[in-house]
């Protein structure tokens, strides 16, 4: 089953997040680990 709103055909994940602003997260597990990325949905841009 396909996911609502996901492209498989994108190039990268940057594709599919468009112009959604993404931050990333320090504290949420420990220095080195990992990299955390939220995308911030509630600030997307208003489409046409």
């Amino acid at each position: 089953m396909k996911a609502p709103g996901f492209n498989v055909s994108s190039a990268s994940i940057l594709d599919a997040v468009e112009n959604t602003p993404i931050v990333q997260l320090h504290r949420v597990v420990p220095r080195g680990s990992a990299r955390v990325l939220a995308k911030l949905e509630f600030a997307n841009p208003p489409r046409a």
